[in-house]
């Protein structure tokens, strides 16, 4: 990711090591481990729901299970434990570049970039009167999907890292959830789209990076916005390649124009 200028260093933190973290499971991943505790299976539906829509950081936070439950799976050592923005750096412009850290500590890079025109209109989204509602805002997220870049695109100081390793699901899933929350995005009012453009190419971590999209199976590089997930847009979801793109399975290709 290129760098950009006027950047102000805001904050700073360590990285919080990973336990037996609920976060970043698919739905039947999450039926399983709610098996575990004699729970029925809508229990995983009620636990995306508060980790993705209430973007709920701890297992106390998720009221819809009662305080036993809370506490056997507490004991059990399951966690919430997202990834966290430990760097702030923010440009005058308004956007705001941060680095988050996974559960080895290891970083990446997240941008957050406002736009205050008001609107997409005519962007195919089909959801124009939501835009430009009063009190909403419009703004893009720029997700990582690997710790360094193995491509080796010259004008990107990420090459010059290398590839350290791919980002889990959870990881890539875990840098929106900071943004939204970092910037109390309302879900429904606001309007964010979502861009492959961070550090990493998103086409050598693809299926990594469709899951990070679609905890419930969507068949969508925007899937988890939907349904059990973020519950942005359908077609929030965009992606850059460095000439990888033919690394996708062929049924997730893009229609090329005729």
């Amino acid at each position: 990711m290129p760098a950009k200028e006027n950047l102000v260093r805001l904050s700073g933190g360590d990285a919080k090591p990973a336990g037996r973290n609920l976060f970043g499971l698919s739905r039947e991943q999450l039926t399983a481990v709610m098996g575990q505790f004699r729970q029925p299976a809508y229990r995983a539906g009620q636990l995306l729901q508060a980790i993705f829509r209430q973007r709920v950081a701890s297992l106390e936070a998720v009221v819809t299970f009662s305080r036993d439950l809370r506490q056997e799976m507490a004991e059990e050592g399951w966690t919430i434990d997202r990834p966290r923005i430990v760097e702030t750096f923010r440009s005058v412009d308004g956007t705001e570049r941060y680095l988050v850290a996974g559960g080895d500590g290891q970083t990446v890079e997240t941008v957050w970039m406002p736009d205050g025109d008001g609107g997409e209109q005519g962007d195919g989204g089909g959801h124009e009167p939501l835009a430009v509602r009063a009190g909403s805002r419009r703004a893009t997220i720029c997700v990582s999907s690997q710790v360094g870049c193995a491509v080796n695109c010259q004008f990107c100081l990420t090459a010059k890292l290398g590839l350290q390793r791919n980002l889990s699901a959870g990881e890539i899933a875990g840098q929106v959830i900071a943004v939204l929350e970092r910037q109390k995005v309302e879900v429904g009012r606001d309007r964010i789209n979502l861009v492959f453009m961070g550090m990493g190419e998103p086409f050598l971590n693809y299926e990594r990076v469709h899951c990070g999209c679609a905890p419930a199976g969507q068949r969508s590089i925007a899937g988890r916005v939907q349904d059990d997930g973020f519950h942005l847009r359908h077609r929030a979801g965009n992606s850059a390649s460095g000439g990888r793109a033919g690394a996708a399975p062929a049924r997730d290709q893009p229609e090329r124009p005729k």
